[in-house]
């Protein structure tokens, strides 16, 4: 399969009205609970990876980004619950335990992208939960999708320890949130359903 990575990682930028679109996401991406929105937003973006489509969305659908991005918290909830469940277990044990504990988060969270997309596409959070068409999905579209997990994974600790460090600096790190919170959900949307 091939895959014009240049594309999609100016994705957001194809769109007339980027500017815009982009400012309304970062703003909302720094604000707590409001923030909601832009898991919906992200949502729409996997969409367009799924049907190839080069804009960004409008933001004018406010209530489906709100319901959409409630259902995607409780879908990434669910599969965050054994990890988390496994690090209060097994936290106990020196160095396997912990070691256990974060093999085990990164294996289940690799689920996230594939649930979401696969909720986005259907609308019905059941769909989220097959796994076994999750794995399928998962392995039709490797090696693309575990280096691109794995690549989201490592900007976002990034982006999490530079949020941290700089906090003055939020707008920014709003703006390197929404920009990579689009590019990947456009992207995972993409492998999901193209491999």
């Amino acid at each position: 399969m091939n895959i014009y990575w240049q594309n999609m990682l100016t994705y957001p930028f194809a769109d007339k009205y980027w500017p815009l679109k982009i400012l309304i996401g970062t703003v909302l991406t720094i604000i707590p609970v409001v923030n909601i929105v832009t898991l919906g937003y992200y949502l729409a973006c996997m969409r367009r990876g799924i049907m190839c489509r080069y804009d960004l969305p409008d933001w004018i659908n406010w209530r489906q980004f709100v319901q959409e991005g409630l259902w995607a918290l409780l879908i990434i909830i669910f599969y965050l619950l054994p990890p988390l469940a496994g690090f209060i277990v097994l936290g106990n044990i020196p160095f396997l335990g912990g070691f256990f504990s974060s093999l085990l988060l990164l294996c289940v969270s690799s689920l996230i992208p594939v649930a979401l997309a696969n909720f986005s596409l259907s609308r019905r959070l059941e769909d989220a939960f097959k796994c076994g068409d999750l794995i399928i999905n998962i392995i039709r579209a490797q090696p693309h999708y575990m280096m691109l997990y794995l690549f989201a994974v490592f900007l976002l600790s990034i982006l999490l320890i530079f949020t941290i460090i700089a906090p003055v600096l939020i707008l920014l790190s709003g703006v390197l949130f929404f920009y990579m919170g689009t590019v990947m959900s456009y992207i995972f949307g993409f492998l999901c359903y193209r491999c």
